[in-house]
């Protein structure tokens, strides 16, 4: 398995391997809408439902699944851009409708993210 997952890794670098008590598993970047700390965990929110505890600070999950999907929103929490629907201004609401805090010092460079992103003006 160990040789599999890293020759996954090494193939395609759009997914992160996640270690659980029982096994490991192989998530793709796109399937991770947003992940935040809870009690020097990670949890990593799918677009599937699921949540998956990542034994890892916020700042290494973030390192690496560096990709410019995803936007820092304050300093435990990070959103993959593709599953934002709505900013106002301290708030951003996901697919599923979940509303999640922007901070104010984070507003500037999600907007801009997000303008990017989308194209428009916000």
């Amino acid at each position: 398995m160990k040789a599999a997952c890293s020759r996954l890794k090494e193939m395609n670098d759009n997914y992160i391997i996640v270690k659980t008590p029982h096994s490991q598993i192989v998530i793709k970047y796109e399937d991770i809408m947003y992940f935040q700390t809870n009690v020097r965990k990670v949890e990593l929110h799918l677009n599937n439902g699921n949540i998956c505890i990542v034994r890892k600070t916020i700042r290494e999950l973030y390192e690496e699944v560096r990709d410019c999907h995803f936007i820092k929103i304050h300093s435990g929490g990070v959103v993959n851009i593709r599953y934002i629907r709505k900013f106002s201004y301290c708030d951003i609401t996901l697919d599923k409708g979940e509303q999640l805090t922007v901070s104010r010092r984070q507003m500037k460079a999600v907007k801009t993210a997000l303008m990017k992103y989308w194209g428009g003006s916000i």
